[in-house]
């Protein structure tokens, strides 16, 4: 019976004519086919049914809150959503990419509390960094007992001490502000201190080998002694932040929200370009790589009697002859509200990366990396104190020079004790329930006792968002095994939802004590799902001829009864409508998807008859 319209009296009644020929069937729609699953990343090619997420890419960065979404790219799939205490090592000949633990974080032995201005020869591993009224200076930072020195510039320069503002290094002369008391200091390679201009400088910059200086709101072209060249005031309560070398071009950032350029003509520095920012932004901090600008900023324009906290923001953009265009947004950190500054405080420029220093949403230092080759960003360190900080980068390890604490560096032989890194949530682009069948991991090795990896799913999007939602469900944990292991699929059972989402945990080997411990490494992870498919599937032999068959009885010719039965089925093509077997009593709900042409058959009689296939998809009543 097929009922078609609101009323109880909308019904129209057919015969069926199964057979041997023509049975009954009923299946589910639409069925699996087994084969290449083509849609995830060419590294995980499987001849088998089901959808897959995987990812055996991670250098696209973090921010990736859906892995299917209409407006995506081509990085999408090197993606993730966040990551803390990862280091992501980036793929070289011969090297697969793989994500591991960071780098411990450790003070600097023989060290004490500094302020926020280092630099680094850059030929050389010696950094210098300010300590109040002193320069220190080490040649070997990273080991186990460095050797650091100190230096009074002022007292050594035959004046007074004076608090080092800013530090700024050409070759490998260096160049010191005095807090605007005094002139800028300079110290050659082989140790000698002498008052070398009478800018009194408040910080100090070295481009294109010259000094910059920041005296109050004034920029300068510094020179020996009276020399120095004003470049650009500005209203009397802002200052500038900082100044970077972009080519052709020298860019210097204030607090007025403008970012300036400067060209050398005939050895003279000429303002020659002025970009503003944003409504509310002022620059932070500068940095250029492979001709692109990279701009910190401040925003503060949510609460104007908010006078303690910044929101902060990292923007890429590109030089179109001496102005900024195209910026685009990379990183955010904090809130309008926020009550502490997470504005980015350096921004510095590896091969491979750019590195920025900043207070992290969670109120604590970081340092987040922007790679180059793939323009994706993560976070690189993260630390527990509240402060901004410098850092410099010597053999592929960070040390940090924050506000009043000593300088702390990544550990060459300690990894940090854990780990995670959270994969998007991945629904395949379909609202529909899915079957969460099965999970996989490839890692190259857990390397000792201690170690582990677990890896989580949710079903729930919102999981993401916080590590230690209660929704994470452990599906598998691997521990020391002493070989490169790759685990086959995980089979998961009685787990459904509309998508999934995956956390992987890394914890190294050993503990605090250890003097070289290892981290597990990680390249690849996926998870398989079915759809559940609520769609049910009739094919219905229907009964087109004059004959209707009676059990037990004649059979009845009724003239002009297949043609008008045709022709009514022929109309329901595509229309909605209910479905039900008398016989048996099931019922479905959905659509007449198609009315086949009329064959004949032979009946079980010898007799012939019309017979119309007709497909019915819907879901059970």
């Amino acid at each position: 019976m097929f009922t078609y319209g609101a009323d109880a009296g909308d019904n129209f009644y057919v015969q069926l004519a199964p057979s041997g020929q023509n049975p009954v069937r009923r299946a589910t729609a639409p069925a699996d086919q087994s084969g290449p699953n083509l849609a995830v990343n060419p590294e995980d090619f499987r001849p088998e049914a089901g959808r897959i997420f995987s990812r055996s890419q991670f250098s696209g960065g973090e921010g990736l809150a859906r892995a299917h979404r209409a407006d995506g790219n081509q990085l999408d799939n090197s993606r993730f959503w966040d990551s803390v205490g990862i280091r992501i090592e980036i793929p070289k000949p011969g090297k697969p990419e793989q994500f591991v633990l960071t780098w411990e974080v450790e003070y600097v032995p023989n060290t004490n509390a500094c302020t926020p201005y280092a630099v680094k020869v850059a030929d050389g591993g010696r950094v210098f960094w300010a300590d109040g009224n002193n320069v220190k200076y080490c040649d070997n930072l990273l080991a186990v007992s460095p050797t650091v020195s100190g230096e009074d510039p002022g007292t050594l320069a035959g004046g007074g001490a004076h608090p080092v503002t800013g530090l700024a290094l050409n070759g490998k002369t260096l160049y010191a502000a005095m807090n605007g008391e005094d002139g800028i200091h300079r110290r050659t390679w082989a140790g000698v201190w002498t008052d070398w201009s009478d800018c009194l400088a408040t910080n100090v910059w070295s481009v294109k080998g010259r000094v910059l200086a920041a005296v109050g709101n004034v920029l300068y072209d510094a020179a020996a002694a009276a020399g120095s060249v004003e470049l650009k005031p500005l209203a009397a309560d802002d200052t500038w932040v900082d100044v970077v070398d972009a080519g052709h071009l020298i860019l210097a950032a204030a607090t007025d929200g403008i970012i300036y350029a400067f060209s050398d003509e005939a050895g003279s520095l000429i303002l020659r370009g002025e970009t503003p920012m944003r409504a509310g932004e002022k620059p932070t901090a500068l940095g250029f790589a492979d001709g692109v600008v990279f701009i910190g900023v401040a925003d503060k324009t949510a609460d104007s009697t908010h006078t303690s906290g910044y929101m902060g923001r990292l923007y890429a953009a590109q030089l179109s002859g001496v102005r900024l265009r195209g910026s685009r947004l990379l990183r955010e950190w904090g809130t309008l509200n926020s009550t502490l500054n997470h504005s980015p405080y350096r921004i510095r420029v590896t091969r491979d990366e750019v590195l920025v220093s900043v207070i992290d949403t969670d109120g604590k230092l970081a340092v987040f990396s922007y790679l180059l080759a793939t323009a994706g960003t993560y976070r690189r360190l993260n630390s527990t104190r509240v402060v901004q900080a410098d850092f410099v980068m010597i053999d592929e390890s960070l040390v940090v020079f924050p506000l009043g604490v000593a300088p702390f560096r990544e550990s060459s032989v300690q990894y940090t004790a854990s780990g995670y890194m959270i994969f998007p949530y991945a629904d395949w682009y379909s609202a529909a329930v899915k079957s969460i069948v099965g999970l996989r991991i490839e890692n190259r090795n857990v390397p000792a006792a201690g170690a582990q990896i677990d890896l989580y799913y949710s079903t729930d999007p919102d999981a993401i968002r916080d590590s230690t939602d209660s929704s994470w469900t452990l599906g598998k944990s691997l521990t020391y095994t002493g070989d490169r292991s790759v685990e086959d699929e995980i089979p998961l059972l009685e787990v459904t939802g509309r998508g999934v989402a995956l956390m992987v945990k890394l914890t190294r080997s050993g503990d605090n004590s250890s003097s070289l411990t290892g981290s597990p490494r990680v390249r690849s992870v996926g998870v398989r799902a079915f759809e559940d498919l609520a769609d049910i599937l009739w094919e219905l032999p229907v009964n087109v001829s004059d004959v209707l068959e009676r059990p037990g009885k004649v059979p009845v010719r009724v003239n002009g009864r297949g043609e008008a039965t045709y022709g009514l089925l022929r109309t329901y093509e595509g229309q909605p409508m209910q479905v039900e077997l008398l016989r048996t009593g099931e019922k479905i709900k959905g659509r007449v998807e198609s009315v086949s042409l009329a064959r004949p058959v032979l009946t079980a009689r010898g007799a012939s008859m019309l017979v119309c296939p007709v497909t019915v998809r819907g879901v059970a009543v």
